[in-house]
């Protein structure tokens, strides 16, 4: 099992998740199940890429963004909630992927 980092944001229309360690990971669903259910897809999705391209899969404290961390990540998503008004209000957890 491979694990990962998901953040999750509220918005006006629902909800935002972000996979910390695949930064190209975003997805959005009109209730935090949905949202968890998409950014899960993505993920397997994302794994399938990677391993046809022989590429490493990241796994939680390893982010694929040269440079990167999930500190960063945060701070990224909660410096776009400020800019954008909208309280500064996430939730952080950690999913297993089946390999």
């Amino acid at each position: 099992m491979t694990k990962y980092t998901i953040i999750l944001e509220p918005t006006n229309t629902g909800f935002v998740a972000h996979c910390a360690e695949l930064p190209s990971c975003t997805v959005h669903g009109e209730t935090r199940e949905i949202a968890e259910g998409n950014i899960w897809d993505a993920i397997v999705l994302a794994q399938r890429v990677l391993r046809a391209n022989n590429l490493t899969i990241p796994q939680v404290g390893n982010p694929m963004a040269q440079g990167d961390s999930i500190d960063l990540t945060i701070q990224r998503v909660l410096k776009a909630r400020f800019e954008a008004g909208y309280p500064l209000e996430i939730s952080i957890s950690e999913i297993e992927i089946d390999d």
